[in-house]
């Protein structure tokens, strides 16, 4: 995903709330959802200002989309390509 620069203020519980309605807009299933936004709990978030880490990041954005691109929906993604 990409965000812009605005979606980075407010707190981490304001970003999950905002990540569970985009989940919901697009028709994702409750279990789904769930499972996706407890993956979250371990993870720490900062900012950065590495040159390095954001390519990383950009690259993984890009790789994402491809990955995703090659699916008829979100729900398969998980399931392995063949």
């Amino acid at each position: 995903m990409i965000f812009l620069k605005s979606s980075y203020t407010g707190t981490w519980e304001q970003f999950v709330h905002r990540l569970n309605a985009l989940f919901k807009r697009f028709d994702f299933s409750n279990s789904f959802i769930e499972s996706e936004l407890k993956r979250g709990d371990d993870y720490m978030v900062s900012k950065t200002q590495s040159k390095s880490i954001l390519a990383h990041m950009k690259q993984m954005v890009i790789q994402l989309e491809f990955d995703c691109s090659r699916f008829d929906n979100y729900e398969v993604t998980s399931r392995p390509v063949r």
